[in-house]
């Protein structure tokens, strides 16, 4: 009888382990799932692009903005402000935003109707687009300004800053 007691004992040994290891187990799987839903929960912000930029401006012409490099920029969701630099005094608040349907491409069509400004592209906005509503004093085509410089920026929606030139304003 002691055999039989014996033997008994150690399956009840045995079975406590087993469903301790059972418990666990389950325990790492359910946080393993838990942790690889929870990864695509969180929304990942978008980078903002990086790239190089030249701007010409002539006040008997146009802006041009070179694409030098780097990636490519979506039109649909970038603004380009222009922003009076130290050069106008304490004017660097007055900004203006171009309007898309005025910025176009080398065969004419304009940011509202292309998707993309690529590296090795070049948008033209014509001089009397540049700063509507602006107090004269301040015109980039004032013969008095030449000489003087301005900010291109470009930025997202939330108005971030990815890209920025001074331009010199030439005659």
């Amino acid at each position: 009888m002691k055999n039989k007691k014996h033997n008994s004992d150690k399956s009840l040994a045995v079975s406590p382990v087993i469903g301790v290891m059972l418990m666990l187990t389950l325990t790492l799987l359910i946080a393993a799932i838990v942790s690889s839903l929870a990864g695509g929960i969180v929304k990942q912000e978008s980078k903002a692009p990086s790239l190089t930029l030249r701007a010409t401006y002539h006040q008997t012409g146009n802006l041009s903005i070179e694409h030098m490099g780097g990636d490519p920029v979506s039109t649909r969701s970038t603004l380009i402000i222009l922003r009076p630099s130290k050069t106008f005094g304490q004017a660097d608040y007055l900004i203006s935003i171009l309007d898309p349907s005025r910025i176009l491409d080398g065969y004419g069509n304009s940011w509202k109707e292309i998707t993309v400004f690529r590296p090795g592209e070049t948008a033209y906005v014509e001089g009397q687009y540049l700063q509507p509503g602006i107090d004269p004093e301040y015109w980039f085509n004032a013969s008095e300004n030449e000489g003087k410089t301005f900010f291109l920026e470009m930025t997202d929606q939330s108005r971030k800053i990815f890209a920025r030139t001074e331009v010199l304003i030439e005659k």
